[in-house]
């Protein structure tokens, strides 16, 4: 033994020093003596891998293995040399066969699970990981194997399970840690992958993609501020990290954030002018901007520069001039893209719209009916189609594409455009009316965000109040005329008065909004969470929607009911839907007690639904036509209103009283198409054209001057008339109106006449309506009598009288926020 034990230590000796083939023949004596001799096999196997012969080494250290498959570096070295003469699957079966004698084995085990895994046979790989763990259970890279494993065969539990035994036996592996997250976060248990996450970051900050993978996780918890966060530090730490930019750009998106999301799709785009995720994030956040920087325009600019010939971004840049009002550049960049593909749908539908907020209605049909044509069921082309034929005065044709808009794909503001066009439906009844509303909050009526807690507002019954006024219409808007003698008149020493504008843009009006209001808020753009921690922070008491189902509403901010009182008011008097808002002002003529069982929300009396604010520069009432002229009808409410129904009713006085004529006013009519499209739906009821008169957009002092030409307005059906009735009266022309309505967007205009003490203008049948018209006609000197001294006795009524309005719109909150309190103490 001391000469073999001599002769392997020379051997040893000779191998260290380099001297290979020296030590082979030495190796050789000692198996020579004693066969199987593991030194010597395994150190003679580990010679011939060194001297470039695999081929050699694999007698001597299967030896070794089969006396002791645990031993690791011989089953190492054999593996090399396996890899080295590319008989890998030789390697394969030998592992294979090893285990199956020695199935407690674990080195074989170990090394087949660690080749399949490597060589991407996930499948292979898995039970040989299980069959280590049952052998060795505290080995914790084969439970982090078996856990990997898992994870990519999509056996989420098993491999939850699996990484939370990996991470007990090895809590210090900050990896495993934010491998646990990345699979939660790919479950949607964004909470708990937070948490993981946010410890992986704690035992190693410096690693980017756990940041990155955190941002994710937030991301999904829509917890927009904190994932903001995360991503920024990931790109601290990687600047080149694969989309972390954009992941932060998106997010200060979602957070509310346009200019500082802009700022990052910029940089962004600075290093990849043609990212498409970029440039659309770039114009997504523009559009929320209040206003398009320089630097916005450069970025968008060298995008285009970049890629002159894409038709998308050409059409997308002309919707973005579209929404910020500048329809020069709206019209270059739609046109453009129509050069580029003149059958391109997006810049059809776009370029219809342009022309319609241009009252050019004759040039955006055929642009509709083109979009259409191409893509029949585009959910945004169907709803541009729709809001076009309302504009058109087609209201009944608007609802069907409304409707198929929303089978094509539900969306909130389309299903407010739906429930605003039934308005038109004169077979529409209020039950029905409600009951779409109802759907509507189905639907949508959703809370975004974490839920709000209890309020902490004081329960002081007769405290001052904090009200808060949500529109989009705090600017030159019809609207404004209504809510803006209650919004600018209150009571400071009474009321709180906070605004929320749900808008962009602004005007003078809005300066005398921003100015009369204790705090002033932008809205557009930001989450509905956001806003709603907004409100609770702002501790307001009675929140108040100044927008029904109109545009630019923020209805879907109130099902979360971020203030203890909520009610709808003076925007569109016909009720949400939202059992969250509390009350909806009205009248009993516009809702009658019998049809408020129909109503989500408790509806609250007030002198009138509506009151009523000239603009400041309002002139005197013009003289009316000269006497001796024929008595002349009008109508100057919007041409959407201007119905089938409405022309039907109309022509049955007309008829009877051939020498009376018809003046109509509205922008659209600018349109020559449109003009004669009317005047031939006239002609069918027996109104012959010369009759009728036109007039399209004017300046305001024009449009008011315009009452000058009529002695009496005629109240459209089914959807009434509301603040142009009130502009009517102001101008000293009666409205004539019907009372009979299904809903109450049918019974505006009765309620106003009646508040305005001229109830005896309402009529209850069509045929009294005729026969009234006649009686009209056949008297013009008594009907222009009326005109002298109307504003002085209007100005003493609840409409007009907005001072005295407002204290009954103070005592309606005082009475509501006393009710709530009483609830919070019982």
């Amino acid at each position: 033994m001391t000469t073999l034990a001599n002769t392997l230590q020379q051997a040893m000796a000779l191998h260290q020093a380099g001297r290979l083939a020296e030590a082979v023949p030495l190796y050789q004596k000692v198996l020579a003596a004693v066969p199987g001799q593991p030194d010597a096999c395994r150190l003679l196997g580990a010679l011939f891998l060194q001297a470039g012969r695999a081929d050699l080494a694999l007698e001597p250290l299967r030896a070794v293995l089969a006396s002791n498959p645990d031993h690791g570096e011989a089953l190492n070295n054999l593996r090399v040399a396996y890899q080295a003469l590319g008989r890998e699957e030789e390697a394969l079966a030998f592992l294979q066969g090893l285990a199956a004698k020695r199935p407690r084995a674990l080195a074989p085990a170990w090394a087949l699970a660690t080749i399949f895994w490597q060589a991407g046979r996930t499948e292979e790989a898995l039970p040989w990981f299980r069959r280590v763990v049952a052998v060795a259970p505290d080995h914790g890279d084969a439970w982090t194997g078996l856990a990997r494993s898992l994870e990519a065969i999509g056996t989420f539990e098993e491999a939850d399970a699996a990484y939370a035994r990996a991470i007990a036996l090895l809590p210090a592996r900050a990896d495993l840690l934010a491998a646990r997250g990345v699979l939660r976060t790919r479950a949607g248990l964004n909470r708990e992958a937070v948490a993981d996450l946010s410890a992986a970051v704690a035992l190693d900050g410096s690693v980017a993609l756990y940041h990155y993978n955190l941002g994710l996780a937030l991301q999904g918890m829509r917890r927009w501020s904190a994932a903001a966060a995360a991503y920024d530090r990931a790109l601290g730490l990687d600047p080149a990290l694969a989309d972390a930019r954009l992941n932060l750009a998106n997010t200060l998106l979602e957070d509310g954030e346009a200019p500082a999301a802009a700022a990052q799709y910029g940089r962004l785009l600075d290093e990849s002018p043609t990212h498409a995720e970029g440039v659309r994030g770039l114009l997504a956040a523009a559009l929320k901007c209040p206003t398009l920087t320089p630097e916005i325009i450069r970025t968008l600019n060298a995008a285009v520069a970049a890629d002159p010939g894409n038709v998308d971004l050409h059409s997308n840049l002309g919707g973005l001039f579209l929404a910020k009002g500048d329809g020069t550049r709206a019209y270059e960049n739609l046109a453009r893209a129509l050069d580029l593909d003149i059958n391109f749908g997006p810049a059809l539908s776009l370029m219809g719209v342009l022309f319609d907020k241009q009252s050019n209605a004759d040039a955006a049909g055929p642009f509709h009916e083109r979009a259409l044509e191409m893509h029949p069921d585009e959910a945004g082309f169907l709803n541009n189609m729709g809001t076009h034929l309302q504009v058109a005065g087609r209201g009944l044709e608007a609802i069907h594409y409304f409707k198929r808009a929303l089978a094509a794909s539900p969306a909130a503001d389309v299903h407010s455009n739906f429930i605003f066009a039934l308005d038109h439906d004169a077979t529409i009844d209020v039950a029905s009316a409600q009951d779409e509303r109802r759907r509507w909050n189905e639907r949508y009526g959703v809370p975004a965000g974490e839920p709000l807690g209890p309020w902490s507002n004081s329960r002081d019954p007769d405290r001052p109040l904090t009200v808060g006024y949500v529109s989009a219409d705090f600017r030159t808007h019809s609207a404004a005329a209504c809510f803006g003698p209650v919004v600018c008149g209150h009571d400071r020493t009474m009321f709180r008065v906070l605004c929320y504008f749900n808008s962009a843009g602004g005007d003078a009006t809005t300066a005398r909004f921003h100015q009369a209001a204790d705090g002033w808020r932008m809205i557009e753009g930001l989450p509905d969470a956001r806003v709603s921690r907004m409100i609770a922070e702002d501790g307001v008491d009675i929140l108040v929607d100044l927008s029904g189902h109109t545009n630019g509403n923020r209805l879907s901010l109130f099902v979360a009911k971020p203030a203890p009182v909520q009610v709808s008011a003076w925007g569109h008097v016909t009720g949400t839907g939202i059992p969250a808002i509390d009350a909806l002002f009205a009248d009993p003529i516009v809702i009658p007690p019998p049809e408020r069982v129909h109503f989500a929300e408790r509806v609250v009396d007030l002198p009138c639904f509506l009151c009523f604010e000239p603009p400041p520069d309002c002139p005197p009432p013009p003289p009316g036509p000269a006497s001796g002229a024929p008595l002349t009808f009008g109508c100057l409410n919007r041409l959407s209103k201007v119905s089938d129904a409405s022309l039907d009713l109309w022509a049955m006085g007309l008829r009877a009283r051939p020498q009376s004529r018809l003046f109509l006013k509205d922008p659209s009519l600018e349109g020559e198409a449109l003009r004669a499209d009317l005047l031939a739906r006239l002609e069918r009821r027996g109104v012959a054209s010369h009759r009728v008169e036109m007039a399209g957009r004017t300046p305001r002092a024009e449009h008011l001057a315009a009452y000058g030409r009529i002695d009496v307005a005629l109240d459209p059906v089914p959807y009434s008339g509301g603040v142009t009735t009130c502009e009517g009266l102001w101008m000293g022309v009666p409205v004539l109106a019907l009372s009979t309505g299904l809903t109450s967007g049918a019974r505006s205009s009765a309620a106003i006449m009646t508040s305005a003490g001229m109830a005896d203008w309402v009529v209850d049948s069509p045929e009294a309506f005729a026969a009234r018209m006649a009686a009209l006609a056949d008297d013009p000197v008594a009907v222009r009598s009326i005109r002298p001294g109307m504003r002085d006795r209007l100005a003493r009524t609840p409409v007009f009288d907005t001072a005295a309005y407002t204290r009954a719109v103070e005592v309606a909150y005082r009475q509501l926020w006393r009710d709530w309190c009483a609830r919070q103490e019982a």
